[in-house]
C-alpha cells in the first residue's frame, strides 16, 4: 500500500514464491522485481518563464501560465500562484482546490487579472505551491536552498548620438555552497534582449559576494531597463524530489527617463544648429575621456517626438510637458509664458490643465529670464509659470528669478546644470548650487539670474534607479 510516509523516489518491489503442489520441473523458489516511482504531490512548470505584461502594446504581451501535478494517491489538493514583479514585490496571489487526478494540470492566462489588479507594465515570475490533505503534504516550485538578495543596475555612459550604451550589474547570492547555473540577462522596454551577453567572472556562482558583469548595446528607448539574476541550486537532497531548483529570480532596475530639450535659432534643424543644440541642453565635452559626458539631455524620443527640438510648435510643447519625464527650454522666457513656443505657452495654459496632470514630470529646467520670478518690474506678486508646472504634479522644476546677464551666462549655467545633474548622483538642489557658483565665478556675482530649484530639491537623475 502506498501511504504517505513513502518518500518520493523510486521504489523496488520484490515477490518470491515457490509451488506446494506436485508438479512436473522445479517448483521455486522464484523471484521477480517491479520499480515503481512514487510521486507523493509534486508540482512542475518552467521555472524560467518570464511573464510579459504591457497594456497598452499587447502585441508585447506573453501572459499564459501552465503547470503539472504528479500524485500518487487520489486526494484533495490545493494549488497557490503567487505573481511577483522581477524587482521583488508580490503582485498577486490565486488559489484553486480539486480533487487530484480528476484535474492534474492547468494554463492559466494571466491578462485579465493583471488588468483587474492593475498591476503595471514589467516582467514579472511566479511560485506555485501545492499542499495536499497532511501537514507535510506540500511541494513548491522554487528552491530555497538559494536566494538572490541584491541586484543592481548602473548605467555607466551612453553614447551622444549612437545611443550605445555601457551598463554594469552587480549581484550576490545568499546560499552554504555555490550555485550550479547562474544567468544574468539585459531585458529592454519591449521586453527584448538588446545586449551582447556579459563575461561573467571566474567565481560568478559563489555565495556572499558580490559579482559585477558589464553589458553592451544600445538603449533605443526611453523607460524601464532590467538585468535579471537567474540561480539554480546545487542540493538536489533538499526537496523530495531530488532535484535542483531555480530561485524566485530578481533584477535591477534602471530607469531612462523621456526627454525633450527645445531650443530655438534662426534657422531650421540644421546639423550645426543641432549641435548647438546639444552642447547648450548639456552635452558635456569631456577633454580628457575625448568624448560627451553621458547625459539625460537630448537623448531619448519618445516615439517622433523627443531629443532636441528646433523651434518647436505650442502643441509639441505642451504635449512634452504631459507625457515626458525631462522638459527642458532654453531661449528668451518671462514669468508667465514661454515665448518661443508657435504660438507661446503661457501660465494660463499649465493652470487650466487638470490637477496632476503633469504628475509624470520628473524634472523641468526653464531657461530663460526671470522664469521662477515672484514680483513683476512693478513690484507686484505675480504667479510665475516654474511654480506652476510644480502645482500641476511635476516633481521640481528650475527657473530664473532674474534675468542672467547674457545669453552666453545662461547658456553657461544650463551646461554647468546638466553637467553637475548626471555626475555622482547629485540632486537637483545641489545641481543648481554647484552650476550657480561656476556661473558666477565665470562672469561675476550676479550674472546667473539668481536661478531656483522649486519643488522636491532631493530628487536625483543620475544614476538612474526610478522615475514616475
Amino acid at each position: 500500500m502506498i501511504g504517505f510516509a513513502m518518500h518520493n523516489a523510486p521504489y523496488r518491489i520484490t515477490v518470491q514464491w515457490r509451488y506446494g503442489v506436485y508438479m512436473k520441473g522445479q517448483r521455486g523458489p522464484f523471484q521477480t522485481s517491479i520499480t515503481i516511482h512514487v510521486q507523493n504531490l509534486v508540482v512542475t512548470s518552467d521555472p524560467r518563464k518570464l511573464i510579459k505584461w504591457d497594456p497598452e502594446h499587447p502585441e508585447l504581451c506573453d501572459t499564459t501560465l501552465s503547470y503539472s501535478l504528479q500524485c500518487a494517491q487520489r486526494k484533495q489538493v490545493t494549488v497557490k500562484i503567487k505573481i511577483y514583479s522581477v524587482e521583488g514585490w508580490q503582485g498577486m496571489e490565486l488559489s484553486d482546490t480539486f480533487i487530484y487526478p480528476d484535474k492534474s494540470s492547468d494554463t492559466v492566462d494571466l491578462a485579465p487579472l493583471f488588468g483587474t489588479w492593475q498591476l503595471p507594465k514589467g516582467l514579472y515570475t511566479f511560485d506555485i505551491q501545492v499542499t495536499g490533505t497532511a501537514p507535510y503534504d506540500r511541494d513548491s516550485l522554487r528552491s530555497n536552498a538559494v536566494i538572490i538578495p541584491h541586484v543592481e543596475a548602473r548605467l555607466m555612459k551612453i553614447g551622444l548620438t549612437t545611443r550605445a550604451g555601457v551598463i554594469n550589474g552587480d549581484y550576490c547570492l545568499c546560499s552554504d555552497r555555490d550555485a550550479k547555473q547562474v544567468f544574468v540577462s539585459f531585458y529592454d522596454p519591449t521586453f527584448d534582449q538588446p545586449m551582447f551577453p556579459p563575461t561573467y567572472p571566474s567565481d560568478y556562482r559563489r555565495p556572499r559576494i558580490l559579482h559585477e558583469v558589464t553589458f553592451t548595446g544600445r538603449l533605443n528607448y526611453a523607460w524601464v531597463y532590467w538585468i535579471l539574476v537567474e540561480a539554480q541550486d546545487d542540493h538536489p537532497e533538499a526537496n523530495k524530489v531530488h532535484e535542483r531548483r531555480w530561485a524566485l529570480p530578481l533584477a535591477g532596475v534602471l530607469v531612462v527617463p523621456s526627454c525633450t530639450n527645445f531650443a530655438f535659432v534662426a534657422d531650421m534643424d540644421t546639423s550645426s544648429d543641432a549641435r548647438n543644440a546639444y552642447i547648450q541642453l548639456g552635452a558635456i565635452w569631456d577633454p580628457y575621456a575625448r568624448d560627451y559626458l553621458s547625459c539625460y539631455s537630448g537623448f531619448y524620443p519618445l516615439g517622433e517626438r523627443g531629443g532636441v527640438v528646433i523651434n518647436a510648435s505650442k502643441d509639441v510643447g505642451m504635449t512634452a510637458l504631459q507625457e515626458d519625464a525631462v522638459f527642458s527650454y532654453t531661449h528668451h522666457a518671462w514669468f508667465n509664458w514661454l515665448p518661443m513656443f508657435n504660438p507661446a505657452i503661457t501660465v494660463d495654459d499649465i493652470q487650466n490643465l487638470p490637477d496632476g496632470a503633469l504628475s509624470q514630470l520628473l524634472l523641468a529646467v526653464l531657461s530663460g529670464c526671470k522664469t521662477a520670478a515672484v514680483k513683476d518690474d512693478l513690484g507686484n506678486w505675480v504667479y510665475n509659470i516654474t511654480q506652476a508646472i510644480v502645482d500641476k504634479g511635476a516633481k521640481v522644476a528650475v527657473g530664473f528669478t532674474q534675468s542672467p546677464h547674457s545669453f552666453e551666462t545662461m547658456m553657461y549655467f544650463d551646461e554647468r546644470l546638466w553637467y553637475y545633474l548626471t555626475k555622482n548622483g547629485n540632486n537637483v538642489t545641489a545641481a543648481v548650487y554647484y552650476a550657480k557658483e561656476d556661473t558666477e565665478g565665470k562672469y561675476g556675482v550676479g550674472s546667473s539670474g539668481e536661478p531656483v530649484r522649486v519643488g522636491d530639491g532631493t530628487t536625483v537623475l543620475y544614476p538612474a534607479r526610478w522615475a514616475p
